[in-house]
């Protein structure tokens, strides 16, 4: 079949085919590749979010040791999750289990319902954040920023519930770029 064409047709179409052949193994490898580091950042935010937990619940036993109350030890476990920065602008917020952000390091944010806002594909994010802690749950929940750009990635939070602070869920996730 291939002898009816000219030796450049049959050289084009031996190079076409190994440049197709090159890209289909190089789209697999990125794949993996991506999988991967996907994988790796979210072990690794994980491992974060656990260690803010851990944090928390000693600072809440500490305070509640030196005679606060709940509210002051809540309080101040808030402040404390505020602060908490990692990465280059990576930081921890906590919703309480009607989407409210209880914790958040930017003030105009704070007591703000999350219920009824959606990322840019129409997501409600916090919704579902909260829904996973009410099944129990732990994860990741990902959703795209609004405004979404061409600059923009997905965000990827981990949600996890249950405080000891007030012996309520909460859903507290990691807000990630």
């Amino acid at each position: 079949m291939l002898a009816k064409f000219k030796i450049s047709s049959r050289l084009m179409l031996m190079v076409v085919l190994s440049v197709l052949g090159i890209a289909s193994v190089a789209g697999v490898g990125l794949s993996a590749l991506k999988s991967s580091l996907l994988e790796d950042r979210k072990d690794k935010l994980q491992q974060l979010v656990l260690l803010a937990k851990q944090v928390l619940e000693l600072d809440y036993q500490g305070s509640r040791a030196a005679g606060l109350s709940d509210a002051q030890a809540l309080e101040r476990s808030k402040q404390l999750l505020q602060s908490l920065r990692f990465g280059k602008d990576d930081y921890f917020y906590a919703l309480d289990m009607d989407s409210v952000l209880v914790a958040h390091p930017n003030p105009k944010f704070q007591n703000k319902s999350m219920k009824d806002t959606s990322d840019a594909n129409g997501v409600f994010f916090s919704r579902l954040q909260v829904d996973l802690v009410k099944s129990g749950g732990s994860g990741f929940v990902a959703f795209f920023p609004v405004p979404a750009s061409a600059t923009h990635f997905p965000r990827s939070p981990m949600s996890w519930g249950s405080s000891p602070m007030t012996g309520q869920s909460r859903a507290a996730s990691i807000w990630t770029t």
